[in-house]
C-alpha cells in the first residue's frame, strides 16, 4: 500500500487458496477475487481483459513474495522516457532463477540494459501495447507461466514495436533493485510440464538471454524523473 499508493494505482488482488485476508489493512479497498487453483494468466485473461488494458499505461503483476526498494512512479516515469515495453528492476537478493536477472554492476551506472529476457516473476512491468500484443498467447491452462517468459520479449520486438528500435523492446533496470523472498523455487518439473504450451513460437522467438546496450549513457533520465515524478 506503501509503495502503490490508491491515489495513483488500482489494485486487484488475485487470491489463488483458502489464505483469510479479511484483517489485511486493504481488504475494504482493493478489489480481491479468490479462485481456487488458478494462477497468473487464468486471472488476468478473466479480470483484464482488453478493454480494461486500454484504459491504462502500464500493468504491474506483483507476486506476493517481492520486496521494492523503490518508488513505481519514478520507476514508470524512466520506463516511459526510455520507451520500454517490458521490464523488470534488477534482482538482488534472494533465489534466483535465472542469472541473466541478477543486477548487473556494469550497468548500474546506466540504468540498465536492453535485453531478450525478462522473468515473469517476481516482479514485471509492461505498457498497455506491450499486453495487448501477448494477450492471445497469454494461456489459461497453465499454471506457473513458464514458457512465456522465454519468447515474449522477442515476439515483442518482431511483431509489436517498429524495426528502427532494433531489439529494444525489453529491458532489466539495475538501478531499480527489488529482493526475493521465497525461501524456494516451484518445482522445475512442474513448469517444465507447461512449457509445451508455447513450442509452437520457440523456434522463432526463443531467448538467448543477449544483452544489446546499455539504456543510457548515464544516469540523467534517472535523476530528472526523480525530481518530477
Amino acid at each position: 500500500m506503501t509503495a502503490f499508493p490508491q491515489e495513483r494505482f488500482d489494485h486487484i488482488i488475485f487470491v489463488h487458496d483458502n489464505s483469510d485476508w479479511s484483517n489485511h489493512s486493504g481488504f475494504e479497498k482493493f478489489i480481491w477475487i479468490r479462485a481456487n487453483g488458478q494462477m497468473k494468466f487464468w486471472f488476468i485473461k478473466r479480470f483484464i481483459p482488453m478493454h480494461i488494458l486500454k484504459s491504462y499505461r502500464y500493468i504491474w503483476l506483483f507476486d506476493d513474495d517481492a520486496a521494492l526498494t523503490f518508488d513505481p512512479l519514478h520507476y514508470e516515469c524512466v520506463v516511459s522516457k526510455l520507451n520500454i515495453s517490458l521490464s523488470a528492476p534488477g534482482r538482488l537478493n534472494g533465489i534466483i532463477a535465472h542469472p541473466s536477472t541478477r543486477v548487473n554492476a556494469n550497468y548500474t551506472t546506466k540504468i540498465g540494459r536492453w535485453v531478450d529476457f525478462v522473468e515473469i516473476g517476481p516482479v514485471v512491468m509492461g505498457s498497455s501495447l506491450a499486453w495487448q500484443c501477448i494477450w492471445d498467447i497469454l494461456v489459461v491452462t497453465v499454471s506457473t507461466g513458464f514458457g512465456l517468459d522465454l519468447i515474449w520479449c522477442n515476439l515483442l520486438s518482431e511483431t509489436c514495436i517498429p524495426r528502427e528500435w532494433n531489439k529494444k523492446a525489453c529491458a532489466i533496470l539495475d538501478a531499480f533493485i527489488v529482493n526475493h523472498q521465497a525461501a524456494h523455487h516451484s518445482p522445475s518439473h512442474i513448469g517444465e510440464a507447461e512449457l509445451h504450451v508455447y513450442n509452437k513460437y520457440v523456434k522463432d522467438f526463443q531467448t538467448k538471454h543477449q544483452i544489446f546496450g546499455a539504456l543510457a549513457e548515464n544516469l540523467e533520465i534517472l535523476y530528472s524523473c526523480n525530481m518530477t515524478k
